[in-house]
């Protein structure tokens, strides 16, 4: 019997001299991921039916969906005149209404300061289709941005307009494009 007590006691001794030599090391590391900004911009639909130009021409919204994981984004426009069956050759056109400029209409995003929701158009530009070169506008840029949280996600309506300078057309359907790009800080 006391034999078995001595092993015990070695046991005991053992014991006390592992927490004797102090509990097990710790470290952190902090990490870090970055989440890139990104933008993206769809049309409500792939051609925009707008209806018909009289005397005075045609104006129109045409809404785009933007999606950016940032609460500002930064907005142009190229906008061409509409040329008769999308031919550029006939150059038979309904010229871009320059005056007016383009409307925004965001649901809630809001200028910066700075900025506008009207902006006018800054210059001429130039699409390469299969229909042809297609001459237009390009604008300001128009910054927007949202308050309420960090990120910007809404149906943004552009107004646009073109002229038919009081003159009769001829009949036919009158292409051309609106591009809209959006860029983020």
């Amino acid at each position: 019997m006391n034999y078995t007590v001595s092993i015990l006691v070695v046991s005991l001794v053992i014991t006390i001299n592992l927490f004797i030599l102090g509990p097990p090391a710790a470290s952190e590391l902090l990490i870090e991921a970055n989440v890139e900004p990104l933008v993206s911009i769809v049309p409500w639909q792939k051609v925009a039916h707008i209806g018909n130009a009289g005397p005075n021409g045609i104006s129109t919204n045409l809404p785009f969906y933007v999606t950016s994981n940032t609460s500002r984004v930064h907005i142009n426009l190229v906008v061409t005149h509409l040329y008769k069956d999308g031919d550029t050759n006939l150059n038979i056109k309904l010229p871009v209404d320059e005056s007016s400029g383009v409307e925004v209409n965001p649901l809630s995003a809001r200028p910066m300061p700075g900025s506008s929701l009207q902006t006018q158009y800054e210059g001429t530009t130039y699409l390469n289709k299969s229909g042809g070169v297609f001459q237009g506008l390009k604008t300001a840029t128009i910054s927007l941005e949202n308050t309420t949280s960090g990120v910007l996600q809404e149906t943004i309506d552009f107004s646009v307009a073109w002229l038919s300078d009081g003159v009769t057309q001829p009949s036919g359907t009158y292409q051309g494009y609106v591009v809209v790009t959006v860029s983020v800080e």
